[in-house]
Parts: C-alpha cells; sequence; structure tokens
C-alpha cells in the first residue's frame, strides 16, 4: 500500500506530465497547423481555441498540478533532505514559476487582449497588427511553458523514482 505522501506525490507527477505533454503538442502541431492561416482565421482560431479549453478538465488537471506539487513538497519536508526532495522541490518551483506563473503573468493577459478583439469589424491593417503583436509573444511563453513543464516533470518523475527505490531497499 502506498502513503499518502507517495499518492500526492504521484498526482502532482501525473499532472505535470499532462501539462508538459498539452505545451509540448500545442507547439508541434497546433501552432504549425494555424501559423498560415489568414490573420482573420488565425485569430478566430485562437480564439476560439482558448475559449474550449477553459473546461472543468482542463482546469482541475492545470489548477491542481501546483497544489498538489506544493503539498508533496511539504510532506517531503518531515524527512531529511535528501536528493529526492531537492529534485521534487526543484520542480515544484519550475511548474510554479516557469508554468503557471507565466500562464498568468503572460499568457492569460494576452488571451484577455484577444477575447476583447472585435474581430468583425477589424479591417485587414488592424487584424494583421493585432496578430502581429499577439502570435509570436504568444508561441514563445508557449514554448517556455513546454520546457519548464517538461523539465518539472522529470524532476518530480525522478524523485518519484527514488521514493519508491528507497522504500524497497
Amino acid at each position: 500500500m502506498f502513503s499518502f505522501s507517495i499518492i500526492v506525490c504521484l498526482y502532482a507527477v501525473l499532472c505535470t506530465g499532462l501539462m508538459a505533454g498539452l505545451f509540448f503538442s500545442w507547439s508541434c502541431s497546433v501552432v504549425p497547423g494555424i501559423k498560415n492561416l489568414p490573420d482573420n482565421m488565425y485569430l478566430a482560431a485562437m480564439q476560439s481555441m482558448n475559449k474550449a479549453i477553459l473546461n472543468p478538465l482542463f482546469l482541475i488537471v492545470f489548477l491542481s498540478a501546483p497544489l498538489a506539487a506544493v503539498l508533496s513538497t511539504c510532506l517531503q519536508l518531515r524527512q531529511p533532505v535528501n536528493l529526492s526532495l531537492l529534485l521534487f522541490a526543484s520542480g515544484t518551483v519550475i511548474l510554479l514559476t516557469g508554468v503557471h506563473g507565466l500562464t498568468i503573468a503572460g499568457n492569460v493577459p494576452l488571451n484577455e487582449k484577444l477575447d476583447a478583439f472585435n474581430l468583425r469589424g477589424a479591417k485587414r491593417p488592424d487584424l494583421a497588427a493585432f496578430r502581429l503583436g499577439f502570435e509570436s509573444s504568444w508561441n514563445r511563453m508557449n514554448d517556455i511553458r513546454s520546457y519548464c513543464s517538461a523539465l518539472a516533470f522529470a524532476c518530480m518523475l525522478l524523485s518519484l523514482g527514488l521514493q519508491l527505490s528507497a522504500k524497497h531497499l
């Protein structure tokens, strides 16, 4: 039977891995798939996807990943400091800053500007100007979230492996 600490750690690892997969797949499939669309279609597609992703399943995973990571780190603090704790704490900090912090400070404000932009009333130069100010910044931040979530996942997964191997030694 796994301890509560291991279950929380496993849940944090799972949610972080799911987020890493989401950001990675967005970068290597959605971005190339819509980059050649005309400005109005690109912006409409992004508006639609940004609304669609705000669904209960995504929000549960996205919001519970940092909570579970922080809880798992705190639970591990009951033990002497070791490599497993350092790896997991590092993954938690990366997740909090490079994924959730960047999302809140960068991607969400851009999404809100996009949502407020009136596509129907915009003329071609307005569409082109808006896209120019949106696309590269949003994609760069998503790439950073992809790298950070993958690194956080790797740190947490290694930590979990160390914890499980220590229980069986």
